[in-house]
Protein backbone atom coordinates (compact mmCIF):
# COMPACT_ATOMS: atom_id res chain seq x y z
CA UNK A 1 0.00 0.00 0.00
CA UNK A 2 1.16 3.69 -1.17
CA UNK A 3 0.84 6.29 1.96
CA UNK A 4 1.05 9.81 0.50
CA UNK A 5 4.10 11.93 1.69
CA UNK A 6 2.93 14.51 2.44
CA UNK A 7 0.03 13.75 5.28
CA UNK A 8 0.35 9.81 5.81
CA UNK A 9 -2.74 9.16 4.32
CA UNK A 10 -3.60 6.02 2.70
CA UNK A 11 -6.28 7.12 0.37
CA UNK A 12 -4.04 7.25 -2.38
CA UNK A 13 -5.23 7.50 -6.35
CA UNK A 14 -3.13 6.40 -9.27
CA UNK A 15 -3.42 8.43 -12.68
CA UNK A 16 -2.11 10.35 -15.62
CA UNK A 17 -1.55 14.33 -16.16
CA UNK A 18 -3.03 15.27 -19.75
CA UNK A 19 -0.66 18.22 -20.51
CA UNK A 20 1.01 19.80 -23.84
CA UNK A 21 4.15 18.73 -24.99
CA UNK A 22 5.82 21.82 -23.36
CA UNK A 23 4.55 21.16 -19.75
CA UNK A 24 8.07 20.59 -17.50
CA UNK A 25 9.12 21.16 -13.92
CA UNK A 26 10.96 23.75 -13.63
CA UNK A 27 13.17 23.57 -10.02
CA UNK A 28 14.29 26.67 -8.19
CA UNK A 29 15.05 30.23 -10.20
CA UNK A 30 16.97 30.04 -13.62
CA UNK A 31 19.72 31.95 -14.51
CA UNK A 32 19.03 35.51 -16.34
CA UNK A 33 19.20 34.68 -20.03
CA UNK A 34 19.55 30.89 -19.85
CA UNK A 35 17.99 29.03 -22.52
CA UNK A 36 16.72 25.32 -22.61
CA UNK A 37 14.41 24.33 -25.85
CA UNK A 38 12.29 22.12 -23.43
CA UNK A 39 12.56 25.02 -20.24
CA UNK A 40 12.50 22.20 -17.68
CA UNK A 41 12.72 18.13 -17.21
CA UNK A 42 9.51 16.75 -18.15
CA UNK A 43 8.19 12.99 -16.12
CA UNK A 44 9.78 10.25 -16.73
CA UNK A 45 5.91 9.04 -17.34
CA UNK A 46 2.44 10.84 -17.20
CA UNK A 47 1.17 8.71 -14.48
CA UNK A 48 0.79 10.29 -11.21
CA UNK A 49 -0.56 9.60 -7.82
CA UNK A 50 -2.75 11.94 -5.71
CA UNK A 51 -3.69 12.55 -1.96
CA UNK A 52 -7.40 11.69 -1.35
CA UNK A 53 -7.13 13.11 1.88
CA UNK A 54 -4.75 16.13 1.18
CA UNK A 55 -4.55 16.80 -2.47
CA UNK A 56 -0.88 16.34 -2.53
CA UNK A 57 0.15 15.02 -6.33
CA UNK A 58 3.35 13.21 -6.95
CA UNK A 59 4.78 11.42 -10.03
CA UNK A 60 8.63 10.56 -10.89
CA UNK A 61 11.39 12.45 -13.01
CA UNK A 62 14.58 11.08 -14.25
CA UNK A 63 16.87 12.40 -11.34
CA UNK A 64 20.15 12.77 -13.78
CA UNK A 65 18.22 15.12 -15.83
CA UNK A 66 16.86 17.12 -13.69
CA UNK A 67 20.72 17.57 -11.75
CA UNK A 68 21.81 18.17 -15.66
CA UNK A 69 19.36 20.84 -15.88
CA UNK A 70 19.79 22.81 -12.51
CA UNK A 71 23.49 22.79 -13.47
CA UNK A 72 23.08 24.02 -16.62
CA UNK A 73 20.30 26.53 -16.10
CA UNK A 74 19.08 27.55 -12.61
CA UNK A 75 20.92 30.43 -10.28
CA UNK A 76 24.17 29.90 -7.98
CA UNK A 77 21.50 30.39 -5.06
CA UNK A 78 19.67 27.54 -6.77
CA UNK A 79 22.43 24.99 -7.10
CA UNK A 80 23.83 25.76 -3.95
CA UNK A 81 20.91 25.24 -2.17
CA UNK A 82 20.80 21.46 -3.20
CA UNK A 83 24.85 21.08 -3.17
CA UNK A 84 25.10 21.27 -6.49
CA UNK A 85 27.77 23.61 -6.77
CA UNK A 86 28.16 27.66 -7.26
CA UNK A 87 29.33 27.98 -10.86
CA UNK A 88 26.96 26.77 -14.15
CA UNK A 89 27.81 24.31 -16.86
CA UNK A 90 28.13 26.19 -19.91
CA UNK A 91 26.95 23.53 -21.97
CA UNK A 92 24.56 20.27 -20.90
CA UNK A 93 27.38 18.16 -23.04
CA UNK A 94 29.45 18.82 -20.52
CA UNK A 95 27.60 16.59 -17.90
CA UNK A 96 27.78 13.20 -20.18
Amino acid sequence: MQLCPQCGGARVAEGFMSSVPESAFRPGRRRFLSFNLRGGVRPESWRFQACLDCGHLWGRLNPEELRRFILTQCTEETRERWGLGAKPLAEADDLA
